[in-house]
């Protein structure tokens, strides 16, 4: 499981990200749960979702697209006044979008997008 997520986050949100996203499975309410910790990152993070590169951030406990000049002004005012707090939150929302297509089983294996059950 960890090297298969390693190998998503390498090539749907990039390389240069790795250092900054902790996952571990941890026991909650009586079940077991991948929790991801992420650290402020040193850029904006966009998600690759095939062909094309999607840009989310992160408020309060909801995740939004932003498309068009909505990217260039959010980073622009985002990125010079808080760099490294603002690439957490991109890493935090771009992990966020990728985890939210992994399925668990009814006993609790991971089903990962096109890869079948882990």
């Amino acid at each position: 499981m960890s090297l298969h997520l390693v190998n998503l986050i390498k090539d749907r949100i990039g390389e240069l990200f790795l250092p900054y996203i902790h996952p571990e499975f941890v026991d909650h309410d009586g079940c077991r749960i991948l929790a991801v910790r992420c650290e402020r990152g040193p850029k904006p993070a966009f998600v690759k979702d095939g062909a094309v590169q999607r840009f989310f951030v992160r408020g309060a406990n909801a995740t939004a697209e932003l498309t068009g000049q909505s990217i260039v002004d959010y980073t622009t005012n985002h990125f010079k006044r808080r760099a490294s707090s603002g690439a957490k939150a991109q890493a935090q929302s771009a992990l966020s979008q990728m985890l939210h297509s992994l399925r668990f089983g009814s006993d609790r294996t991971l089903a990962l997008p096109n890869c079948g059950w882990i």
